[in-house]
């Protein structure tokens, strides 16, 4: 198995296609060398996020700094230009973040199994109290 970089998408339906492929012929596979081919392609999409090039806007949404400070910045080499002299571009990874800023987070919660009674006691401890 090689392993391609590409876009979230094309690793997802790339993996997909690879499940749909192994149910239908009932493939049994060695599940440490998936994992390994798994985490290559996780890498190499985060390396490459990294790399991706952002307009200022984007990266002042980022960073929660202002546009124009980026631009001054990028004006003294403080961060590095990708782009061109009038339109500039930065590295999301060379992107700063601003002190006390919490990075966007795009995971699923995490769900915990739960039993139908701690289900029951949690709901009924919420009620206790409110009248």
């Amino acid at each position: 198995m090689t392993s391609r970089s590409g876009t979230r998408e094309e690793v997802v339906v790339r993996w997909r296609a690879r499940h749909a492929e192994w149910q239908r012929f009932r493939t049994r596979v060695d599940g440490a060398a998936v994992c390994e081919e798994v985490l290559r392609d996780l890498t190499l999409l985060q390396q490459t996020e990294e790399e991706g090039l952002l307009n200022l806007t984007e990266a002042a949404y980022i960073s929660c700094y202002s546009r124009e400070t980026l631009s001054r910045w990028v004006k003294e080499g403080k961060i590095p230009n990708c782009g061109r002299k009038n339109s500039p571009l930065v590295r999301r990874c060379d992107v700063p973040a601003k002190p006390m800023h919490l990075p966007e987070r795009h995971e699923v919660p995490h769900l915990t199994a739960s039993s139908k009674r701690q289900i029951v006691r949690s709901v009924v401890a919420q009620g206790k109290g409110t009248r």
